[in-house]
């Protein structure tokens, strides 16, 4: 003799389980610093608004490396090897007393320098031409 099956209540089926999110690590964006612009007074000397003045922006290593990595779109281990050897390379023709000229950077050229105890000072002129500023991006190929 077998027993019937017993009837449950049935669950109502839930729903199946969406994919799970993966982490996408998120693009760098341009940040465009521009230096605070100072409001002159109306009759103030000129030793006072100098001291009012913004400073300007300074691009350290770390900002070359940083703008570079946003420019090219490759990784950041990648470009920083790569710039620390450029820029070993321009110091050793400064130091060498070279001329460069390197588009769109422009032609730097030495125009005296003076030998101090614990550096070296340098006068420089960089001549850049007008219709290479606006140069298009070039996209680099990248390793698949």
């Amino acid at each position: 003799m077998t027993t019937p099956p017993r009837k449950t209540a049935s669950k109502p089926k839930a729903a199946t389980k969406p994919a799970k999110k993966r982490y996408v690590k998120p693009v760098a964006k341009k940040v465009v610093q521009k230096p605070a612009v100072a409001s002159k007074p109306a009759l103030a000397s000129t030793a006072s608004t100098a001291s009012t003045e913004a400073s300007p922006v300074v691009m350290k290593k770390k900002d070359l490396i940083d703008r570079v990595v946003i420019q090219s779109g490759l990784k950041k281990k990648d470009v920083k090897p790569v710039v620390e050897a450029m820029l070993e390379v321009m110091a050793k023709s400064l130091a060498d007393n070279e001329e460069m000229n390197i588009q769109p950077f422009g032609k730097l050229m030495i125009k005296r320098s003076k030998e101090l105890e614990n550096a070296r000072v340098m006068v420089c002129k960089i001549r850049q031409s007008k219709t290479n500023t606006g140069a298009p991006v070039i996209k680099l190929a990248t390793n698949s």
